[in-house]
């Protein structure tokens, strides 16, 4: 059994040609960045240990964001200006200035649509293999509440485990909350941030699908004015390594007795 690290906000770049419609410049983008991008989660959860395939999106999400929805009409965030298209910041001030409709669909089918599309394979891959797909969703958040967010997510817990009511069987949840819980980290369930990405081409579709998000607190393992790896980074990043390896191993089990 492998499982998918879907890692979608690690990444910081932006093509050349659409860094002159951001407002503020360079120093803007760099704050956005230390705001809103999960800095480092392409090492934290990756390690050659476990049994599991990262797929990285390699442009920053203040660019394009492939968490969201597609269609603005179904993304609750795009009334925030956070859609798939990013228009305003973390504290939601007008960010950038995008080109005319055509223009968006232009840059959501070359640089969206072909995450998905990849992610959408390796999960048909895993199912025709293995009957199974298991999918990580790999963030990080921030330790103060962003003005972006809900008031109700000023509680900052160490751990968040995201789970979807039709992807994340109750068992998955919980044997990544009681594997950190050991480890000492505070944790929580759908708190601050609820949810984990499936393809829409098997969302509420089909059960063999599990999906479940990940969210570490950013402070944990990074200086969050700077936004570079800190002392406990190797300690967080083993503890990380450690839970997935459990959850598989559970997951293996499961499958083998049903």
């Amino acid at each position: 059994m492998q499982a998918i690290l879907h890692i979608p906000h690690a990444a910081t770049t932006i093509p050349d040609d659409y860094l002159g419609t951001y407002l503020g410049g360079q120093a803007r983008i760099d704050n956005e960045h230390l705001q809103l991008a999960d800095l480092h989660t392409d090492r934290l959860f990756v390690s050659p240990r476990i049994a599991a395939l990262p797929l990285v999106f390699p442009y920053s999400r203040i660019f394009v964001d492939v968490e969201r929805f597609r269609d603005a009409n179904d993304e609750i965030m795009a009334a925030r200006g956070m859609g798939a298209l990013y228009t305003h910041g973390h504290n939601l001030e007008r960010l950038r200035t995008l080109p005319k409709v055509e223009a968006h669909e232009a840059i959501l089918k070359r640089y969206y649509d072909p995450h998905h599309t990849t992610l959408t394979a390796m999960v048909d891959a895993q199912l025709a293999a293995q009957g199974h797909a298991l999918i990580i969703d790999c963030h990080s958040f921030a330790s103060q509440r962003l003005p972006y967010e809900d008031k109700c997510t000023d509680e900052r817990p160490e751990i968040c485990i995201g789970t979807d009511a039709y992807h994340t069987p109750e068992w998955i949840a919980n044997t990544l909350l009681k594997c950190f819980a050991k480890r000492g980290y505070e944790t929580a369930l759908n708190h601050p941030f609820a949810g984990s990405i499936v393809p829409i081409k098997h969302y509420h579709k089909s059960p063999g699908v599990m999906s479940v998000m990940l969210e570490i607190r950013r402070d944990l393992f990074s200086d969050e004015a700077t936004g570079k790896p800190n002392r406990l980074f190797k300690t967080v990043q083993a503890d990380i390594e450690a839970a997935i390896r459990v959850l598989l191993e559970r997951v293996r089990a499961k499958l083998v007795h049903q």
